[in-house]
This record gives C-alpha cells, sequence and structure tokens, in this order.
C-alpha cells in the first residue's frame, strides 16, 4: 500500500470513529478530529487541497464566521473567555477544511459513517433503556425513563440526542430501496420503529414537531414518488402520524410536557425585576433571555459587530443578577440562571457576531439547503430542516457537541452529491494521464 492510500484509509477509518463517538464522547471525537487534522497535513499537496475546499462557498462562509469570531479577541473585555470561545469553535474552519479538500466523498463511505452513527445511537440508547428499566424495577420511578434521566447514563443532553434519532430515522428510511430484500426491509423498519419510540422517551416537543413534518413528506413521497412501494412501506409514515397524533392527545409524560406551554405566564415577558423563587417554562426563560440579548445590543450600540463572543455571556449574567433572577446558592453547584445563554442560535450570533455574523450564518445555512435542492438529498434536507429548527430554541454552535454534528453531517451529505467535485476531479486525474504520457 503507497502513501497516499495509506493516508485515504486513515481518512475514511477516522470519518467512520467520528460518527460512531459522537452520540456519546465529546472528548474522543476531539482526539479523532486532531488525528485527522494531523493526517491531513502530513499527507501533503496542502496548497491543492486548501484550493479545492475554497471552491466550495460553503467553506468560504464558515471560515469567514470563524475569522469574524477571531476578530472579536481585538474588542473584548474578556480575552480568556473569547479565546475559550474561538478554540471551541475551530471546528467551524477546520471540518470543512478537512473535508471539502478531499473534492468528493463516494457513497460507500457516506453509508459506512451514517451506518456507524446508527448503530451506536441504537446501543448507547438501548443501554440507557435497559438502565433506566432497571431503575424503575427498583425505585418505581418512572421518571427514569424518560428526558434527562433517560441520557444521563451517557451524560447526554435529550434534545441532542434526539436529534440524532431524528438523523437516524431519515437515513434509515431512505435506505429503503426497490432494490431492498423483504428481510433488508423488516430490518430497517424494525429500527426505525424502535428509534421512533425512544423519540418519544426523550420528549422533545421540537424534534417531534419536525417528526410529525417528516412522516407527512415520507407519506407523500411514497404515494407519489413510489408507488412500487407504497403498499408496504406506507404503514411506517401512517403509523408514526397515527403515535404523534395518540400520544398529543392523550395523557402520558409526553403531552404534560405539551400542555404546559399553554400555561406559560406571559406577563413576565414584559417585567424587568423578578424574585429569586420565580420560575420560567420553556418558552418564558427563552423570551426573558433573548430581551436580555436585545437590550445589550442597545445599551452597547454593538449591532453591527456584536458585543464579542467573550463578552455576550458576562453581559447576559449581568443582566441575570441585576433583573433579581434566581443565581443560585453560594458554596454549591448550584448557579441558579447563571451562565445560561441566550437559547436561541440566531440570537446568540447577533449577540456575539452582530448583524454580519447573523447574515453570515443564515449565508451558510442557504447554501447548504440550495446544495440540498441541487442534489435532490432528503436527507441532507430533512438533517439541516432539523438543526435550523433546533437553532431556535438552543444555541448550538456555542459547544462542541452542536459544531462537530452540524459541520460533519452537513459536509459529508454534501460531498456525496457533489457532481461539480466529480468532474473537477476526473478532469484533473485526465491531465495528469496526459502529462505522464507526454513525459
Amino acid at each position: 500500500m503507497n502513501r497516499k492510500k495509506i493516508h485515504q484509509q486513515i481518512f475514511k477509518s477516522t470519518s467512520i470513529a467520528l460518527a460512531a463517538c459522537i452520540p456519546f464522547s465529546q472528548r474522543i471525537g476531539t482526539f479523532i478530529l486532531i488525528i485527522m487534522a494531523v493526517n491531513w497535513i502530513t499527507e501533503g499537496n496542502l496548497t491543492h487541497k486548501i484550493k479545492t475546499a475554497y471552491r466550495q462557498a460553503f467553506v468560504i462562509l464558515c471560515s469567514l464566521f470563524y475569522l469574524l469570531e477571531i476578530a472579536g479577541l481585538f474588542y473584548t473585555h474578556h480575552f480568556s473567555n473569547g479565546f475559550y470561545h474561538a478554540q471551541t469553535e475551530a471546528s467551524f474552519f477546520v471540518i470543512p477544511l478537512l473535508f471539502f479538500s478531499c473534492g468528493k466523498i463516494d457513497k460507500k463511505l457516506t453509508n459506512n459513517i451514517l451506518g456507524a452513527f446508527c448503530l451506536t445511537v441504537f446501543l448507547t440508547s438501548l443501554y440507557c433503556v435497559i438502565t433506566g428499566i432497571i431503575h424503575y424495577t427498583q425505585s418505581g420511578d418512572i421518571s427514569s425513563l424518560f428526558f434527562k434521566d433517560l441520557v444521563s447514563p451517557i451524560h447526554q443532553h435529550p434534545v441532542y440526542f434526539s436529534v440524532y434519532t431524528l438523523i437516524c430515522m431519515v437515513y434509515l428510511f431512505f435506505s429503503i430501496n426497490g432494490s431492498a430484500s423483504v428481510k433488508k426491509i423488516f430490518l430497517l423498519l424494525a429500527a426505525l420503529i424502535y428509534f421512533s419510540l425512544l423519540l418519544f422517551l426523550l420528549r422533545s416537543k421540537m424534534v417531534v414537531a419536525i417528526t410529525f413534518i417528516y412522516a407527512v413528506y415520507q407519506l407523500t413521497l411514497i404515494l407519489v414518488y413510489r408507488k412500487g412501494l407504497s403498499r408496504f412501506t406506507a404503514l411506517y409514515p401512517l403509523w408514526l402520524i397515527s403515535m404523534i397524533l395518540i400520544i398529543l392527545f392523550t395523557s402520558n409524560p409526553f403531552s404534560k410536557q405539551v400542555n404546559l406551554l399553554y400555561v406559560t405566564d406571559w406577563s413576565k415577558i414584559h417585567e424587568t425585576r423578578f424574585n429569586s423563587d420565580d420560575r420560567f417554562g420553556d418558552i418564558g426563560i427563552r423570551l426573558t433571555l433573548g430581551k436580555f440579548g436585545i437590550h445589550i445590543l442597545n445599551e452597547s450600540r454593538a449591532w453591527i459587530f456584536g458585543v464579542s463572543p467573550g463578552d455576550a455571556q458576562n453581559d447576559v449574567n449581568l443582566k441575570i443578577i441585576s433583573s433579581g433572577m434566581f443565581t443560585g446558592y453560594p458554596g454549591t453547584d448550584d448557579h441558579g440562571f447563571i451562565n445560561y445563554n441566550l437559547h436561541d442560535q440566531y440570537l446568540q450570533t447577533l449577540l456575539n457576531s452582530g448583524i454580519v455574523g447573523l447574515i453570515l450564518l443564515l449565508g451558510i445555512l442557504l447554501v447548504v439547503y440550495k446544495k440540498s435542492y441541487e442534489n435532490k438529498d432528503p436527507v441532507l434536507f430533512f438533517t439541516l430542516f432539523a438543526f435550523t429548527s433546533f437553532f431556535l430554541t438552543e444555541s448550538v454552535l456555542e459547544r462542541q457537541m452542536g459544531i462537530v454534528p452540524f459541520f460533519f453531517f452537513v459536509s459529508i451529505l454534501i460531498l456525496q452529491g457533489s457532481p461539480s467535485a466529480e468532474k473537477h476531479q476526473d478532469k484533473k486525474e485526465n491531465h495528469e494521464q496526459i502529462l505522464e504520457n507526454i513525459c
């Protein structure tokens, strides 16, 4: 095996390993990214790889966004916070460069990557479910089978894990095709049903809403475009739609959480002072924090470039303290609402990097949506749709847990269907062959 093939094999193996560790270990994922970066550098031919990567608007926008984050270090009042934030968000620059410099990822590697991801989500979730059942039989506390308690054995965030589960569902469903054997279809449908039930246990209202839209799309796709499979595969989206409606309109832990959305105390949103014993619902806390973000931008007159990533959290903390919100108990690990980010990626980007940063973020998302349309790739579309919806309720790109899966999955899904990259690579190989013949 020559040197080039060794580097290619390392790239493929580490890509699969990165996908496999996303559901349960950020630390291992970071270590794998370092290995990938070292492999990329030692492979050589850096100029060509960089030129190949920067032919893509997606890579250019990601790099500009990260440079804007770096620029914030020059006007922040909390340099150490800003430097830590820049380290955290280095994947904005690193992941697109690593993957897009290879020009194209073949379908087989993409399937191996997503297959490894689905398998790990299945195994880790099964471990969590079994652990929850054991705890329930011992204590009688059914909460161990839901939401945070369910994924606590692997120290995961339930909503992030819900998004991972939805990605698995989308990929597995679109793996069913006309050439699939009956046995394979049964196995895929069994996995889909398992992941669907897991989604309800994780109890993310936002992800279940996306899943409903996805199921309606599936059903439409089958009935309109896949008539040969409609009698069989239409059962799954029909079952999924029915399950969502039944769970919403019957009494169960999930529907009770949904009903809490209707009892939000909207009057608190207009208040500027709170008592330390005031509690906020899912909507209330997000609107209150969003209001703080807008006030900070107005007071700082920082709408164009933001207050900087280094200052943003400190400014929000000052607002939380001055408003009288609960700030925890001194000497304990309970810090109340201190260090709560804005729980909205769009507002968070606006606060960190201003209108310029928000335009770059929206540009990144627009480019990916355009790619999903050009490549006619429903897996890319629904993966992106899940993340962009998630951005409305969480500051996803403020931590490695969100940054790595977002850029990793978007990159491989764009590249697996990139005809322009393939043509360019073929053209380069033809030129090299002609040059070799002349020599």
